[in-house]
């Protein structure tokens, strides 16, 4: 787990003009400015708790025009405060919601960047470097699963990026309300419990719904903890025996999995078998 020092400490390293909402205000000097809201969102990944905003009309930043801060259970948490130089505004908070701070595109570019250097810096990894696990990355920020969240990214004919996919709640929110009832279930047991639809479910649905053939595609999957904080597996297998029996109706090519810093491929029988051990509990799928 990281801490809220920690979370201070590595900030400034990781927000630069390309993640400020104001390149040309932003300076090595001061490498907060700009970066309220997409900071704001990945303390809320990683504490919880609500995020509020304040009109910086009036003040020496209006150009700025507004300012988010995180209200966690300790109370509330500014982590971008240093970037007021002049004085520290005086500011009336009013709760927003975390569709309504990443609802323009630029900044929820901006926040997914900002969340892939962080978690670059804290879990380091020869796999920041690929391509196809940054996009299972930017795929799990779009979870809105409270437990854990997974990213896929579909290839065929072992060039071409089809699609991604992330688990999603479509339909079921009541069983997530106020707290996800995979909260109490051991991970990869009772695999049919849950209102979310995983990854790799989704992902065969647009194969299918496009017409393309699963035994012509690959997936990549990999997990994350709220933050982008990369799950680590145990073994290079594939443990979730829901989405392991669809695999293999539909006939899957393979299903590659992170472990040991590398992609692992596993076909869709070996996958079957696997998720077996996990779904009775005599292996861990995380360490």
């Amino acid at each position: 787990m990281v801490t809220v020092e920690e979370l201070r400490s590595i900030l400034p390293s990781i927000c630069t003009a390309e993640t400020s909402l104001s390149p040309e205000g932003w300076t090595r000097e001061n490498p907060l400015y700009g970066h309220c809201a997409v900071v704001s969102a990945l303390a809320q990944d990683l504490f919880g708790g609500i995020l509020l905003r304040g009109s910086l009309e009036g003040t020496p930043y209006a150009e700025m025009r507004s300012h988010y801060v995180n209200g966690l259970p300790s109370g509330v948490e500014d982590f971008t405060a240093p970037q007021f130089v002049n004085g520290y505004p005086d500011l009336k908070l009013e709760e927003r919601t975390r569709a309504y701070v990443l609802g323009n595109e630029r900044t929820k570019q901006r926040y997914k960047e900002l969340a892939w250097r962080f978690s670059r810096t804290i879990a380091p990894s020869p796999m920041f470097d690929d391509t196809i696990y940054r996009g299972c990355f930017e795929a799990a920020l779009e979870s809105d699963c409270q437990k854990f969240h997974v990213g896929c990214v579909i290839k065929q004919g072992g060039t071409t990026i089809v699609a991604t996919a992330n688990t999603k709640n479509p339909i079921l929110e009541g069983m997530c309300t106020p707290t996800c009832i995979r909260l109490g279930i051991t991970s990869r047991t009772e695999s049919m419990l849950g209102a979310c639809d995983h990854a790799e479910e989704r992902a065969l649905d647009y194969l299918i719904d496009n017409r393309i053939d699963p035994a012509t595609c690959e997936f990549y999957v990999a997990g994350f903890a709220p933050g982008g904080i990369p799950g680590k597996r145990a073994s290079p297998e594939f443990t979730c025996l829901r989405c392991a029996n669809q695999l293999v109706r539909r006939h899957l090519k393979a299903i590659n999995v992170e472990c040991g810093d590398a992609w692992n491929a596993i076909t869709a029988v070996d996958a079957l078998k696997q998720s077996v051990a996990y779904a009775l509990q005599q292996k861990k799928a995380y360490v």
